[in-house]
């Protein structure tokens, strides 16, 4: 090649002519996998238990970590067919107890499993049982082999003899749960004649038992229970007045307040409010021979002052709404200030108010006039009573324009009003009687003419009466219509035959029935929770029933002192009627 000729290029792979290659199908694969995770490892997961789901020794073991299913068992005993309750059930890791009808259910997972059944005196039952995919159409049933002797047991209740369901009886380290016919049964060592119980249910106080062993139903093992409750009143089994509480059977029975010996019979009452939280207690307790209002406070029997009248000061209990309590104090002679105070005593926050009073007096140098007030009568959410003038000797002239009314007032001293007015020197309001709950007849007489006339107070308005209705109502002797806690009942007593007859009505003493056709005088006393009612006989002796009419014969709770001093008003409060 001659010197001055470049030289030829050398070639590198830079400069080759490049060659394109196509991936092998396995490498497409594999790039469209990486590129498609959040798809493909599902599916590959599923892929991987759906070919081991095949398999039948891995397919329930498998599912078993992701699937459950309810399981329904009920055990009954093999020689009497009664359910089991309280029985011990123990399933994958799960515990249950059968109810009073022998049933539990549990939520475990898919697969085979181990099922053990226990109770003392019963053979345990130990079996593999698999749980299927689909929930069982039915229950799984089961027979119970005893051991013992099963025992059957009856409990109802004291008062209405009803069936109690759910009560729990344990005896020898065993239980058992009544049904809702208050049948149970138990199995108990056979060899053993009796056996100490407990018995217990929700709203009824224990009861300590001795359960014959025996294989047949026997009145022996019939029990019953007391609702729980206590119920508070008067007595002077001590020669002295005290304030006792006892249960509703009459058992428990506890002094709370001790008399001191200063009680006046004729200044003694016990008023409980509706629910029974409360108690009021006017009653003479010191030297000073003046009569007080104390609280008792039924949660823990703490006595508290209320109020302290002080001489020449008379109090008339008007009762409870909910738990305001309305009495009225009266200074006599007037000292030329109010002669009268409507009081209200809030017991939750203990607050005393003065929520009406009567006007200052008129005088002359002949004559004078005070205003009272009376008649009261606790209806609905207020307080309705009469506002009256009297003159010292007959003289009206001296009372110029003021004005005689009928007023009500809210407990908390709210919205008062006069529902109807008169002039006070022609017109006067006389005597007021229930013709039902929250409803009442009145009389005014005018001055003017020397004549009644009648009128009603229902649904808080005043209308014209009927003379013949009303003059009945005020000659005869209307009940005492005492209202259930919720408002929604009404008890009260009739005179038939010579014979106190209780009755139980609507919230308007409406659909009357006879309470009771047991013989003998009962008197409404009051209520116990809106399932049981309160009952007197011969003034001394008191009964409860429940609050159902039928062949319920009442069942004596105790005999009592009754206070002397009636109600001003009626229908809100219990214990002083």
């Amino acid at each position: 090649m001659p010197k001055n000729e470049p030289a030829e290029p050398v070639k590198t792979s830079e400069s080759a002519p490049s060659e394109i290659r196509r991936p092998g199908k396995l490498q497409q694969i594999w790039r469209w996998v990486c590129s498609h995770l959040a798809v493909t490892i599902p599916a590959t997961i599923v892929l991987i238990l759906a070919i081991l789901a095949t398999v039948p020794q891995t397919r329930y073991g498998i599912a078993g970590l992701f699937l459950t299913q309810t399981l329904p068992i009920t055990i009954a005993d093999q020689q009497t067919k009664t359910p089991v309750s309280d029985a011990t059930i123990k399933l994958a890791g799960h515990t249950a107890t059968t109810d009073s009808h022998g049933r539990a259910s549990l939520r475990v997972p898919v697969g085979p499993a181990t099922l053990v059944i226990s109770k003392k005196y019963y053979e345990t039952i130990t079996r593999t049982i698999t749980i299927g995919f689909f929930k069982p159409r039915e229950s799984l049933h089961l027979s119970f082999q005893a051991n013992g002797r099963v025992v059957p047991v009856t409990v109802t209740n004291w008062i209405s003899g009803q069936p109690v369901s759910n009560a729990v009886i344990k005896a020898a380290n065993t239980s058992a749960q009544t049904d809702e016919h208050g049948q149970a049964t138990i199995v108990l060592p056979a060899g053993r004649a009796a056996v100490s119980a407990n018995i217990t249910a929700g709203g009824f106080n224990d009861l300590a038992a001795n359960i014959q062993v025996v294989g047949q139903t026997s009145t022996d093992n019939d029990f019953t229970l007391t609702p729980s409750g206590q119920i508070y009143l008067l007595s002077n089994l001590s020669g002295k007045i005290d304030v006792v509480k006892t249960n509703l059977d009459g058992t428990g029975r506890t002094t709370i307040v001790a008399g001191t010996g200063y009680e006046d019979p004729h200044n003694t009452s016990l008023l409980a409010s509706r629910d029974w939280n409360y108690l009021v207690l006017e009653s003479i307790r010191d030297t000073t021979n003046q009569p007080k209002l104390y609280l008792i406070n039924t949660s823990d029997g703490r006595l508290t002052t209320i109020d302290t009248p002080g001489p020449n000061n008379s109090i008339s209990l008007i009762g409870w709404y909910n738990h305001y309590f309305l009495y009225d104090i009266t200074t006599y002679p007037p000292t030329g200030s109010a002669s009268d105070k409507l009081k209200s005593f809030n017991a939750d926050t203990g607050q005393l108010s003065v929520i009406d009073q009567t006007a200052a007096g008129i005088s002359n140098s002949s004559s004078g006039a005070r205003q009272y007030f009376s008649n009261f009568t606790l209806l609905t959410n207020q307080v309705v009573y009469t506002v009256n003038w009297e003159t010292t000797y007959g003289d009206t002239s001296i009372l110029g324009t003021v004005s005689n009314s009928l007023r009500g007032i809210q407990p908390n001293g709210q919205g008062r009003k006069d529902y109807q007015t008169f002039n006070a020197s022609q017109t006067s309001y006389g005597n007021v009687t229930g013709y039902e709950p929250n409803a009442f007849y009145f009389s005014t007489t005018s001055n003017l003419a020397d004549s009644q006339s009648y009128y009603k107070f229902e649904d808080n308005t005043v209308s014209t009466a009927s003379s013949a209705a009303a003059q009945t109502a005020f000659e005869s002797t209307q009940p005492t219509y005492l209202v259930s806690p919720n408002g929604d009942q009404t008890l009260w007593s009739e005179l038939r035959d010579g014979q106190n007859v209780p009755f139980l009505g609507d919230d308007d003493a409406g659909g009357a029935k006879q309470l009771t056709t047991a013989t003998g005088s009962f008197e409404a006393y009051g209520w116990y929770t809106d399932n049981y009612v309160l009952l007197s006989q011969d003034s001394d002796a008191l009964y409860i029933a429940p609050a159902a009419t039928g062949n319920h014969a009442p069942r004596k709770i105790t005999d009592y002192y009754k206070a002397a001093t009636s109600l001003a008003g009626y229908g809100y409060g219990y214990g002083a009627q």
